[in-house]
């Protein structure tokens, strides 16, 4: 759940930053128009349009892993393929918090992940948490399975 939620965030890093920088086609063979040189420029671009008290220092970058920061991102940048980005990154029911949620329960191990757990997944034990991945649902697919399943779904709508 570690590795899941890690790799969600560097793809949408990884989309919005090179949809910034273009040069690149979608699945349907849409070229995205070039903006930036390179994802670090677009980087600096997306710091610029924090001013005063919003303002972001040099190493900053957005919770990529959030769909709300990545999305603002996406719109600060300009991104051409804004309109099929954000409503792929945005799309509900998405496992994002309950993705979270586990991912920092057995990342972190401490009283508030446990605390995060019990109020966004219900449960905040080992066996529980496992117990809760594990569960089968409608289809005969356990949780995690159908977590992965909506995320590819997901990242694929987002490139279209």
């Amino acid at each position: 759940m570690v590795k899941l939620q890690d790799r969600w965030g560097a793809f949408s890093q990884d989309l919005v930053l090179l949809s910034a920088v273009g040069s690149v086609r979608t699945t349907s063979g849409v070229l995205i128009a070039r903006r930036y040189a390179a994802p670090r420029v677009a980087l600096d671009r997306l710091r610029a349009t924090f001013a005063g008290r919003a303002r972001k220092p040099g190493y900053w970058q957005p919770k990529w892993f959030d769909p709300t920061e990545a999305i603002d991102a996406a719109n600060r940048l300009g991104i051409p393929n804004f309109a099929a980005v954000s409503a792929a990154l945005g799309a509900t029911p998405a496992p994002l918090e309950e993705l979270r949620a586990v991912r920092n329960f057995f990342a972190h191990r401490g009283a508030l992940a446990g605390r995060t757990a019990r109020s966004v997944i219900g449960v905040a034990t080992t066996p529980e948490v496992h117990n809760y991945l594990t569960e089968t649902l409608t289809g005969g697919a356990l949780r995690f399975e159908v977590w992965i399943s909506t995320l590819q779904g997901m990242a694929r709508a987002s490139i279209s």
